[in-house]
This record gives C-alpha cells, sequence and structure tokens, in this order.
C-alpha cells in the first residue's frame, strides 16, 4: 500500500473546533457512527482539520457552515491494482451498510475489486429522439417548399436546405444535429408560407411554438 490520502474538515466562524475527520469503526446507538478522531483542530480559531490517511477503511468528515449545521461527508479509502491509495465518496446509507459489516468483523476488502468498493454508475445519457414518422414529415414539407417556389424562391431555397440537412442527419443517425436543422427550418417557414398543411405537422412533432405568429405572413402573402 503506498501514498496518502488528504482528508479534511472546516468549520465557519464561531463554530471552530466542531468540526472532524474520523475513522469509522461500527455503529453508535446514540450518534449513528461510532468515529475514531484523527488529526489537530488548527487556524486561529480552530477552524479547520486536515489528515493524511495511509490506510483504507471508511472515514468520516464533518464540516459546520455559518449556521452551526453539521455537514457530513463519507470517503471510501480503499487500495488500487498498483497499490496505490484512493478514495470513492459514498453517501450515508452506503456507510452505514459498511459500519454494519465492521460491527458484525466481517472481513472486508478494501481494494478496487473488494466487495466494499461499490462505485454508483453514472445515469445513462438518453439521446434526443425525434418522432419515428418524422422522415415522411420531412418529405411532405420539402414537397410544399417545391410547390411554392415560384412565390418565395430565395427564401424557400434557404428553407429547402435546411430541411434537406435535416433529412440527411436523421437518415445518418445523427438526431441532435437533425433536430436544430428542423427548428431553424420552422423558423424560417412562418415567415415563407405561413400556417402550411405540410409544415404543421413537423412543427408538432417539434412541440414547436411560432416565434411570432402575429408577423408572420398568410400563404400566398408578399414575400
Amino acid at each position: 500500500m503506498r501514498g496518502t490520502i488528504t482528508l479534511s474538515a472546516s468549520a465557519r466562524f464561531g463554530f471552530g473546533g466542531k468540526q472532524f475527520v474520523a475513522r469509522v469503526t461500527g455503529r453508535h446507538p446514540k450518534f449513528t457512527f461510532q468515529y475514531e478522531f484523527m488529526g489537530r483542530k488548527e487556524g486561529k480559531r480552530g477552524e479547520s482539520t486536515s489528515v493524511e490517511v495511509d490506510d483504507a477503511g471508511l472515514y468520516v468528515t464533518r464540516d459546520v457552515d455559518s449556521k452551526g449545521r453539521a455537514d457530513d461527508s463519507f470517503a471510501l479509502v480503499y487500495t488500487k491494482t498498483d497499490g496505490e491509495l484512493a478514495k470513492h465518496w459514498i453517501d450515508k446509507s452506503d456507510a452505514m451498510k459498511l459500519a454494519k459489516r465492521l460491527d458484525a468483523r466481517d472481513a472486508i476488502d478494501w481494494t478496487a475489486e473488494g466487495t466494499a468498493y461499490e462505485p454508483k454508475p453514472a445515469p445513462p445519457v438518453e439521446a434526443p429522439t425525434l418522432a419515428p414518422d418524422i422522415a415522411g414529415a420531412l418529405a411532405s414539407a420539402l414537397q410544399a417548399i417545391k410547390d411554392e417556389r415560384e412565390t418565395h424562391a430565395a427564401m424557400l431555397d434557404r428553407l429547402g436546405g435546411f430541411v434537406n440537412a435535416a433529412a440527411q442527419q436523421h437518415a445518418a443517425g445523427d438526431i441532435a444535429a437533425a433536430h436544430l436543422n428542423c427548428k431553424e427550418a420552422l423558423d424560417l417557414a412562418h415567415l415563407a408560407l405561413g400556417e402550411c398543411d405540410a409544415i404543421e405537422p413537423l412543427a408538432a412533432m417539434l412541440g414547436y411554438e411560432d416565434p411570432d405568429p402575429v408577423a408572420a405572413p398568410t400563404k400566398g402573402g408578399a414575400s
């Protein structure tokens, strides 16, 4: 086992000395945990405590805020495969489980592969998704753009570019980029087409709201 882990605690002005760093050795009927206090109070008013931990185990740091409220954090110090010490912050419920095992004098394996080290996996990040029939709505919107080309040629060219890009990105699986291009297309569509029968289903799928429905011209209006 090599290296050390620094654990520290602090207290705000007026509450110096109430902070602490301790090793958890089991449970306590009154204080929840049995503590083995470590380190010394430092600072002008004894408002900080810092400890270099060189042994794997369960530790707690208690900070005290400006209203005297205690904030406990639980550190699981374990040994990595290369022999170096590392720490993993765990919640109070997991600390309670470990304290119960310490009470029972279980043989706890304080290594990265051991039963004591059980970090919670990060929640999966869900990619944004579009409606299953988005491709059909895009095709309808593109056809409507072609039908209106003679009236609003320049603006519709830009709009067609947004919708074509969205269709290609959707087909390639780049849903987030397709979604963004759809939003751009819908902003422009309300200026170019007004209330278009082919555009509105696409707007409904994306939860789109016209940013300025009063100013948007009706279909066939002046460009």
